[in-house]
């Protein structure tokens, strides 16, 4: 059980629906029809020619081109292709998110193992299986799209940005932007949670060390007032116990905070405390967070094309989307019979702050739905795909 049986679980399923998608849909399909083209110039080694109407960056592409020399050598030896851009089918350049999401499922397992370590291999395998075929996640896998491939190197920078190494982190950071701009929300978030758990690290380590080194003083001294006095002939002295062994130090992952306020406060306090420590183990985050806003103003923009149907516009309505969507895929661990048992008591206890907090989130919610919930132009332009008809038939169907 491990990354192996992760790997293998996912090819199993996706191998299969693959060859099955590309026998029905051969040819490029929605947006297809402008990746597919693109990355076949690029296997021809044009590079110079760009579609104007792709928005996203070649991240993608050079994973495909990568993907497509590691068989190429093989493919001329059995005469399967003579040429290397005669490989590059869409068949063949779908089958790069068939790898991605076997890594996605890799990297899940890892994550899994680094959050909660008394998981177990077997339970993170498992879970990690169970997410890989999550249906949004499962649905791109077929496609030549940037989503799952994004995914992965999201995944990777967050792994990475765990385990302390925030060079890599940032790398795979920088790459993912590469595939889809607004990755840069995602490094920022891991960057920002990655700081205030590095400078809690350093508070409770600070902490620990000055409380040991006290302890050494406190003992040296008791041992040399021992040493002052005399002992009687015949008998040994009693070994002295070092306060320090026995003492035991909270982890930062044990804190508990009585409000929202008190652990925004106390991050923040930590984070002053230690600015400069947190500064310079974060210098690469801020680094590729300045290579894209240079980009932004040198492009005028985000997107690289269509950018009359990609404009920037507050749509805080997408918080709402993602709730609901959290909360349904979560519902099986958040929204058990005890929880809300729990939740009801504590509204009950808590009226006046329980009542309050609903009715600004309601309020905020409907402010969300009337002046800021946004139509996408490719949403309306496009009955083949799925949200065309929830927009149409669930969204807008409403009394406001």
């Amino acid at each position: 059980m491990g990354r192996l049986t992760v790997a293998a679980a996912v090819a199993a399923w996706a191998i299969p629906l693959a060859a099955l998608v590309a026998s029905i849909v051969p040819d490029p399909y929605m947006d297809e029809i402008f990746h597919v083209p693109q990355v076949q110039r690029y296997c021809r080694g044009d590079f110079l020619i760009w579609d104007p109407m792709i928005t996203t960056p070649p991240g993608l592409y050079y994973i495909s081109l990568a993907y497509v020399a590691s068989l190429f050598p093989g493919a001329w030896v059995t005469r399967i292709a003579e040429a290397f851009d005669a490989l590059c089918t869409t068949a063949l350049l779908r089958s790069t998110n068939v790898i991605m999401a076997m890594i996605c499922g890799v990297l899940v397992h890892d994550l899994l193992l680094c959050i909660r370590p008394k998981i177990g291999k077997r339970k993170a395998t498992a879970f990690a299986i169970l997410v890989a075929l999550y249906p949004i996640h499962w649905f791109f896998t077929f496609l030549y799209y940037t989503d799952v491939a994004s995914l992965a190197a999201v995944l990777a920078m967050y792994l990475f940005c765990l385990k302390k190494q925030f060079w890599v982190s940032a790398a795979f950071g920088a790459f993912s932007i590469l595939l889809r701009q607004t990755n840069v929300i995602w490094m920022i978030f891991f960057a920002a949670n990655g700081a205030i758990a590095h400078a809690q690290y350093l508070y409770v380590k600070d902490n620990v060390c000055y409380e040991n080194s006290e302890l050494t003083d406190k003992s040296n001294k008791e041992a040399s007032h021992m040493d002052n006095k005399t002992t009687a002939p015949g008998l040994r002295r009693r070994r002295n116990n070092n306060p320090i062994n026995k003492r035991e130090v909270v982890s930062e992952s044990n804190i508990m905070y009585s409000s929202f306020t008190e652990e925004i406060w106390d991050a923040i306090f930590k984070l002053w405390n230690s600015k400069c420590e947190v500064l310079i183990a974060f210098i690469p985050f801020a680094m590729v967070l300045l290579v894209f806003v240079a980009f932004i103003v040198w492009n005028g923009g985000i997107v690289l094309g269509a950018k009359e149907a990609h404009v920037v516009s507050p749509h805080f309505a997408q918080f709402l989307y993602f709730g609901l969507v959290s909360a349904a895929a979560l519902l099986p661990w958040h929204f058990t019979p005890t929880r809300a048992s729990d939740l009801f008591h504590w509204c009950r206890k808590n009226k006046t702050y329980s009542s309050f907090a609903i009715l600004v989130a309601l309020g905020l919610s409907l402010v969300a739905v009337h002046l800021f919930s946004i139509a996408h132009p490719y949403l309306l332009a496009d009955n083949r795909h799925y949200t065309f008809y929830i927009w149409r038939k669930v969204i807008q169907v409403h009394w406001m």
